[in-house]
């Protein structure tokens, strides 16, 4: 059941822990495409709602796409409705990686976890050059949760707590309908993680991978309209134009009920969370 609503709980600004990241991932990357009816490609908010994976959750989806083409920019403006009550987790900037698919790309069948470690490391140490997340931009009410920018050595960064790397887990892993086992899958064609992220070899279960990146939970946001505006950017070589830039500004109309069934209503539909 849908924990209750409690209006004299405070608002709450937290890091998730990695297994709840881990649970996004699945959830992203075995997304159907649908010819672009999906969370992540969505321009308005209108899927939006299929991050309403368990009755006390839900999953904001970001943008997706993969270090390994060329992406330059990525702006999005969203809004869309998530019931009172319900936690929200909000993808700010991340990245997550398997051995296979750095065997893959790097063209070394002799690669090792380590090597996926590394590529964390150097994507948080050597490719990110900011990263932000806002609530309420522009308001009486703004709370600006993350603010780095590692391209100003003035500038006073805050939000870094928010960094969660995950342990190594299975990317093929689902736990599929209420009460299911968990079974084990590579990425197809027809899924965000094959069509979008590039995952491949197409045949292997990715595991083991990794995932490292900012990510905000809130809990008990307030009813009506907010804004969170987040995202970043990213540079691969020494160039001071950023290479990569993310900002997404979704906003989530609080609201007393679901106006139709969230997807975690359905017994078909994955059980990630709980």
């Amino acid at each position: 059941m849908p924990k209750p609503a409690n209006p004299k709980k405070a608002f709450e600004i937290s890091a998730p822990d990695g297994d709840l990241t881990e649970q996004w991932w699945d959830w992203a990357l075995h997304m159907q495409t649908n010819d672009g009816n999906n969370a992540f490609e969505d321009q308005t908010g209108d899927f939006a709602s299929l991050g309403a994976v368990h009755p006390n959750m839900f999953f904001v989806a970001g943008a997706m796409g993969s270090t390994y083409e060329n992406q330059s920019e990525i702006v999005l403006t969203r809004g869309f409705d998530v019931r009172v009550g319900t936690d929200i987790l909000i993808p700010v900037f991340n990245i997550v990686e398997s051995l296979q698919d750095y065997a893959y790309y790097a063209e070394d069948p002799d690669a090792t976890p380590d090597d996926v470690v590394s590529f964390l490391e150097n994507y948080r140490e050597n490719w990110v050059t900011s990263v932000f997340c806002i609530i309420d931009e522009g308001t009486a009410n703004e709370r600006v949760i993350i603010d780095i920018d590692r391209t100003d050595p003035t500038h006073v960064n805050i939000g870094e707590e928010f960094y969660v790397q995950s342990d190594f887990f299975s990317l093929g892993e689902q736990k599929i309908g209420k009460g299911a086992e968990k079974t084990y899958s590579s990425f197809q064609p027809g899924e965000l993680g094959y069509d979008t992220a590039s995952l491949r070899p197409q045949d292997a279960v990715h595991d083991p991978a990794m995932s490292g990146g900012w990510w905000v939970l809130l809990e008990n946001l307030s009813l009506g309209p907010h804004t969170i505006r987040f995202g970043g950017t990213l540079n691969f070589d020494d160039d001071p134009e950023a290479d990569f830039t993310l900002d997404i500004t979704d906003t989530i109309n609080v609201v007393s009920s679901w106006s139709s069934p969230p997807p975690w209503a359905h017994a078909s539909e994955h059980a990630l969370v709980g």
